[in-house]
C-alpha cells in the first residue's frame, strides 16, 4: 500500500512538472512577446503624443516599415505559442493576450520630453543598418519582463 501511495505521488509529481515545462514559454517565443509589447509600447506612445498636439505618426510608420520583418517573424513566433499552449482555443487566447497588452501599454506618461525620447528611438530603429536583431536587443531592454511570462 505505501509503494503504490509513493508511487502515485511520484507519478502526480512528474507530470505536474511535466505540465510546468510545458506551459514555460520558450526563448523564441519570449523575444517574441518583448518585440511584440515593444511595437505596442511604441504604438501606444504615438497615439497618446497625437492626443496632445505632438505627431510622431511618421516616425512609427517608418520604423514598422523598417522593421516589418523582425515584427512580422515576432506576430507569427506568438501564433506558434500560442497554438501549441492553447491548442482548439488559440485565437480566443491570442486575443486575450493583445489586448492585455495594448491595456497595460496604453497609458503611461505622456508629454513633450516623453514623446521626444520615444521618438528617438523610433528614429534609431528605423536606420538603414537597424536590423531585426537590433529590435531584439532594444526589445530586451525596454521589456525585460515579458507579459508571456505572466500569462495564464
Amino acid at each position: 500500500m505505501t509503494s503504490r501511495v509513493i508511487g502515485l505521488g511520484v507519478a502526480l509529481t512528474l507530470s505536474l512538472a511535466a505540465a510546468a515545462v510545458a506551459q514555460t514559454p520558450s526563448s523564441e517565443a519570449r523575444d517574441a512577446s518583448r518585440v511584440y509589447e515593444l511595437a505596442v509600447m511604441l504604438e501606444s506612445v504615438t497615439l497618446r503624443c497625437k492626443l496632445i498636439g505632438i505627431d510622431r505618426q511618421p516616425k512609427f510608420q517608418t520604423f514598422t516599415a523598417r522593421q516589418k520583418r523582425g515584427l512580422t517573424g515576432a506576430k507569427e513566433a506568438l501564433m506558434r505559442h500560442f497554438e501549441a499552449v492553447a491548442k482548439a482555443d488559440m485565437n480566443r487566447e491570442i486575443d486575450r493576450f493583445y489586448i492585455r497588452t495594448y491595456n497595460f501599454y496604453g497609458t503611461g506618461r505622456t508629454d513633450q520630453e516623453s514623446c521626444n525620447s520615444f521618438a528617438e528611438l523610433m528614429d534609431i530603429l528605423a536606420e538603414p543598418d537597424a536590423d531585426a536583431a537590433l529590435l531584439t536587443r532594444v526589445a530586451e531592454i525596454m521589456v525585460p519582463d515579458p507579459m508571456l511570462d505572466a500569462y495564464p
